[in-house]
């Protein structure tokens, strides 16, 4: 990989906009130790709202701690595909009926990208879990990876049009589906890579108004980070680099992406 500019990767120096981190892992075991340094280092990058996104019973209870200790912090519980086996009805009801008011339940879906014979196992606890957060209105996070065609089939069968697809990566095809469901889309690091030409044409088709940013820490680190740890700060990086693409002004397309997450989950 080429060198970068060292400068590429300086904090802004106009703070007169603040960024909205719609999927971030503060709960990681990588980070939650050190949650607060995360934090005070994304407020440079003019980062100051997160939804700290859980995935199974210990990241949900880290979740709701980290959001407790932290103002501009907001919890979402689910249970991955990956957990389904540990997901129980009960579970998630305890957490929506006694903790604080859960804003988004995530992230929950289907993940095809390995061989696996559970993929009807994933099916029943995403539907499940899809059932509860309508039930609840509460607006969901999807993990969908190599499982386009049962993802939205579900979303469908279901009526389910609230909610995030989380880190959305590819296709016009798959853009159009979801926002035909009424979905936002949230980028994540990968829009930066050189191998994501089909994400990058299919904002062609994204309004404004339906494109949220994330990181998806310690995952998916954008460049100029390429290579390293993600971090919560990054999604600056994201934005910036989605702001050139779209040819508006940055402060411009933080203010409306912090303000399409606040209309999803608050219904601002």
């Amino acid at each position: 990989m080429g060198k970068v500019d060292p400068e590429l990767r300086l904090p802004p120096t106009n703070h007169d906009y603040k960024i909205f981190n719609s999927h971030c892992h503060l709960n990681d075991d990588s980070e939650y130790i050190q949650a607060d340094h995360y934090l005070k280092e994304a407020q440079e990058f003019n980062v100051t709202d997160f939804i700290v996104v859980g995935s199974n019973q210990t990241l949900n209870d880290r979740a709701i701690k980290i959001c407790k200790e932290n103002e501009h912090c907001l919890p979402a519980v689910g249970w991955h595909p990956d957990s389904w086996a540990e997901y129980s009805d009960e579970k998630l009801n305890n957490f929506i009926e006694q903790k604080n008011k859960i804003p988004l339940i995530g992230e929950i879906g289907l993940d095809y990208h390995y061989e696996a014979t559970d993929h009807l196992e994933q099916q029943e606890v995403f539907i499940k879990q899809l059932e509860i957060a309508k039930e609840y209105q509460i607006p969901v996070s999807i993990h969908t990876r190599d499982a386009f065609d049962d993802t939205i089939n579900i979303l469908k069968e279901h009526n389910i049009t609230s909610g995030i697809i989380h880190n959305f990566n590819t296709d016009k095809k798959q853009a159009e589906a979801y926002l035909n469901q009424g979905f936002m889309l949230s980028i994540s690091g990968v829009v930066t890579f050189k191998n994501a030409e089909d994400l990058r044409k299919s904002l062609s088709i994204i309004p404004l108004d339906r494109i949220l940013v994330e990181t998806d820490d310690p995952y998916l680190t954008p460049v100029p980070f390429r290579g390293q740890s993600n971090h919560p700060a990054y999604v600056y990086f994201t934005l910036r680099y989605l702001a050139e693409l779209f040819q508006v002004d940055l402060a411009r397309l933080a203010n409306q992406t912090y303000q399409n997450t606040e209309r999803l989950i608050h219904g601002k």
